[in-house]
């Protein structure tokens, strides 16, 4: 992998002598060079991102762009990613969530989790693909079943996921509608305020009821638990 350019960025950490012991080798069509000026590129950028060096990631992202589309080209799947994380982000590019799609699925079909994952989270929040629950939930089974280590966060997505799919039924179902219409506040402010005062006491008994009949219902389970079975002596 380029013994010179590797002793230049891991020994002595001159990222951009690097590059430049690389370029040779990545303009003759070396997909090893290609791959390693890119993810050098790539950490240029993510170290000015972090250092907040607007000017050393608008330079350095086209860079890293084109390396992993000349790496992609040659099928480095992990360049293919990097490339939708670049159009997802807009770096070295504008944002396009279309585009982004389109290289993560070229991914996905060379059974890389990560792509598949991507493609769920586009899929479960509308991003350069419709919205479709059960498609995001199908991309990410897939990201589980290729490798065991997506198990956490594809489980962690899912658990978003079905909050989401809750949250959006629940504002489109009938009974929320008819609940909005009921005018619940106005209901609320008749039975519990008369002359514009709080009655405290009607309140207090509205709330103490249910916690009243939970007590009850506690206490029968309780002794039913404690009851000798038909067994015993």
């Amino acid at each position: 992998r380029g013994e010179w350019g590797f002793r230049a960025y891991a020994v002595e950490g001159d990222w951009a002598r690097a590059l430049l012991l690389y370029a040779p080798l990545a303009e003759a069509g070396y997909e090893v060079a290609q791959s390693n000026m890119a993810h050098l590129a790539d950490a240029a950028v993510c170290k000015g991102a972090e250092a907040n060096e607007l000017s050393m990631v608008l330079s350095v992202s086209a860079l890293a762009l084109e390396m992993l589309s000349r790496a992609a080209q040659q099928g480095n799947v992990d360049a293919q990613i990097r490339i939708g994380d670049y159009h997802f982000y807009g770096l070295g590019t504008k944002e396009d969530h279309e585009q982004a799609v389109a290289h993560y699925r070229t991914a996905s079909e060379s059974q890389n989790a990560q792509a598949m994952f991507n493609l769920a989270y586009m899929h479960a929040h509308g991003l350069g693909l419709p919205r479709d629950f059960h498609l995001a939930k199908r991309h990410y089974d897939m990201a589980m079943e290729t490798t065991a280590e997506a198990f956490v966060p594809v489980k962690l997505a899912m658990f978003e996921l079905y909050a989401m799919q809750l949250c959006e039924q629940l504002l489109l179902s009938a009974t929320v509608r008819r609940l909005r219409e009921a005018r619940l506040e106005q209901e609320f402010r008749d039975l519990f305020v008369v002359d514009g005062v709080l009655q405290w006491d009607t309140l207090l008994i509205a709330l103490l009821i249910p916690l009243l009949l939970l007590v009850l219902l506690l206490r029968s389970r309780r002794q039913r638990e404690l009851a000798p079975t038909g067994g015993e002596r």
